[in-house]
């Protein structure tokens, strides 16, 4: 009977500890900024983003034809809101162009979107809203000089 009791009572108490826990969903972005030498006049600084968003897999790929370097000490923002907070993350590029931003977003489940924002004194600065879906994205930007 001693045995049953605390059987039950050992029972209720995993429940209500696995209830209480959650996993925190994290938006995970990384990717690289480049400088594009020498583009033609009129050319704007932008952003392309690999992941899955609601509409499926999105695959936009950087140019191939055309002159880029790493481009290091860029800082690379990501903010939005949730609930009533707005959350905001930044890192500056390393030498090598790259960047990985990581944001806990709590406990929630529906596609939330995001902006990226990227800027560097001296080049044109570049925003992209992106909406995660609850899986990796990668981003890469070429920045333009003023």
């Amino acid at each position: 009977m001693l045995k049953t009791k605390l059987l039950t009572i050992l029972i209720l108490l995993f429940v209500l500890i696995s209830l209480g826990m959650g996993c925190d969903r994290q938006v995970i972005i990384r990717g690289k900024v480049y400088e594009w030498i020498n583009p033609p006049a009129g050319t704007r600084s932008r952003i392309y983003h690999k992941g899955y968003t609601y509409q499926g897999l999105l695959n936009e790929d950087l140019p191939t034809d055309v002159d880029l370097q790493p481009l290091k000490d860029a800082e690379v923002r990501c903010y939005g809101k949730i609930k009533t907070n707005t959350f905001y993350s930044n890192e500056v590029t390393n030498a090598k162009g790259e960047f990985k931003l990581l944001i806990s977003l709590g406990q929630i489940t529906e596609d939330y979107p995001t902006t990226i924002e990227v800027i560097k004194t001296g080049y044109q600065s570049v925003k992209r809203d992106i909406v995660d879906t609850g899986s990796d994205h990668t981003v890469n930007a070429i920045l333009i000089k003023e």
